[in-house]
């Protein structure tokens, strides 16, 4: 538990009860799977994992340190731009 109360206590219940959580978890699986098959260059594995891949449903990219940095600079030009449009 953190001090300011933002996550709940660890509770144990039947799947059933927590259907998203269930949800989040499978997505998390194929999240990490694909984006290992990505950087092995592995092609998909499982009819539900093309499916995904097929209809565009979890796109997964692999950043470096440095394209995240020129991300943020990027983030940071389009925060100034449209605060100087606003003035």
């Amino acid at each position: 538990m953190d001090p300011d109360d933002r996550l709940a206590s660890i509770t144990f219940a039947s799947k059933e009860d927590y259907v998203p959580l269930q949800a989040a978890d499978l997505l998390a699986f194929y999240a990490r799977r694909i984006l290992t098959h990505q950087q092995q260059g592995k092609a998909w594995e499982d009819p539900f994992e093309r499916l995904m891949e097929e209809r565009h449903n979890l796109m997964l990219y692999y950043f470096t340190r440095e394209q995240l940095i020129e991300f943020a600079r990027k983030g940071i030009e389009v925060k100034k731009s449209r605060l100087s449009g606003q003035a």
